[in-house]
Parts: structure tokens; C-alpha cells; sequence
């Protein structure tokens, strides 16, 4: 990715998190204190960190090193609670890892909402599914029968990224589909002028992979977890 699109999504993150538009051109680290968060959030990207949180917790890891901040580190911080923490991965050309010739797709909710039905809940929570609305842009692939087999979607972030993200019911896997309807979502992000990010679990090494299969460059990481407003 060049240099230009990496200050776009700097820019895209910087007001994700509520910080100055050129808060993360140069390394290192910033902060914003937000006391009225029930959040901790660690974005690394590129040679920059930043850390929004409730005030005790950004002060409490501010002598850990950037290089150590994850997130082990904000559980140590939180006592246990669950943090998530995701490789973040971006798209600057359009690469066809498609592997479904001629695929019947559907962009409608109920086809979506009815994928979901058939994949396990812990699987539409890995993969940010669980609150779909109609916002997002849909690519439901359908077998011969019109039942959903695979999902992509895309949500816009700031007007500037596209979150991207996708799903398989479990007996419809390794086979292409996944790589077919997120190809068809990432090429649709950038036709629309977006920016496709690709969020994966650190240790997904298959959400990863297929990240880069699909011309995904991995930039960063963000990790995030309730806390208390105050201690």
C-alpha cells in the first residue's frame, strides 16, 4: 500500500477514535482520555500507536511499551475481562481470488439473515455478524435450491474504509465460497471510492490467510475491552 492511501486510513482511524486528523502521521504513541468509555481501545498502525480509554487506564498502561501493549497486557489491566484483539489488513487493488464460476448471488437481508440462521452463533460473532442491519452491503452466494451458503458484507467506516468480513455455513468450507463473495465485496468497496479493511482475529490463521489471498496487506492491529468507566 502507498504511502497516500496509508495516511487515508490513518485518517479514517484518527476519527474512529475521536483524535486529531493527523494524530497518527508521525510513530509513536497518543491518547485520548474518554471517561464516559466503557471501552479500552489499542490501535497499532504502521510505527504508530494510539490508546483511548477511561482516564485510570490510559494511565495505567502508559509506562508499558508500545511493542507490549496487547493483549495480554490489557488483560492484566482489566482483571480477566474478555479483550478482542485483530489483525487489521488492507486492499488497495482489485485481485480476483474468486473460485465459484458464474455464482448466484443475493443482496438481500433475509437471504443474509437466514445465512446466520445456519452458521453458529460464535461463528457470527468471530466474524461481526451478529448485528447485521441494512446498512450494510450484502453478497449472498446461493446454491441451485436459493439457500444461502456464504456471505460477505461491508460496512462503510467514516466514508472511508469498508469493513470487510465474511462467513460459511461449516458444511460448505474450504471450498472457495468465502474467497468468491469477498472478492465480489472488496471489488464493490472499491468501485464505491472505499478503502476495504479486513479485520481477522490474531490467531485466525485462516481469516488471515484468505486476507491475503485476496490482496489484503496486513498494516496493524486494534485490541479493545470493556472496563469499568472508573475504579
Amino acid at each position: 500500500m502507498d504511502g497516500h492511501l496509508l495516511d487515508i486510513v490513518r485518517l479514517a482511524w484518527c476519527r474512529e477514535l475521536g483524535l486529531d486528523d493527523g494524530a497518527l502521521a508521525a510513530p509513536g504513541r497518543v491518547t485520548r482520555v474518554d471517561d464516559a468509555s466503557a471501552l479500552v481501545r489499542v490501535l497499532r498502525l504502521g510505527e504508530a500507536t494510539a490508546v483511548v480509554g477511561p482516564g485510570w487506564a490510559v494511565e495505567a498502561v502508559a509506562a508499558v511499551p508500545d511493542a507490549e501493549l496487547d493483549a495480554s497486557a490489557l488483560l492484566d489491566l482489566t482483571r480477566g475481562r474478555a479483550v478482542r484483539s485483530h489483525a487489521l489488513s488492507y486492499c488497495a487493488d482489485w485481485v480476483d481470488a474468486t473460485r465459484v464460476r458464474d455464482p448466484l448471488i443475493s443482496h438481500e437481508v433475509d437471504d443474509l439473515a437466514e445465512l446466520l440462521r445456519r452458521c453458529p452463533p460464535d461463528d457470527a460473532t468471530e466474524a461481526g455478524l451478529e448485528n447485521v442491519n441494512g446498512e450494510a452491503s450484502s453478497f449472498v452466494l446461493l446454491d441451485d435450491d436459493h439457500r444461502p451458503l456464504s456471505g460477505a458484507v461491508y460496512r462503510e467506516v467514516q466514508s472511508i474504509l469498508a469493513d470487510v468480513t465474511a462467513l460459511t455455513v461449516p458444511e460448505h468450507r474450504r471450498i472457495g465460497l468465502a474467497a468468491t463473495v469477498a472478492t465480489l465485496a472488496t471489488h464493490d468497496a472499491l468501485d464505491a471510492g472505499l478503502i476495504p479493511q479486513w479485520r481477522a482475529r490474531r490467531d485466525n490463521t485462516a481469516g488471515r490467510g484468505l486476507a491475503a489471498v485476496l490482496g489484503y496487506t496486513e498494516l496493524g492491529t486494534h485490541t479493545s475491552v470493556a472496563v469499568p468507566a472508573s475504579v
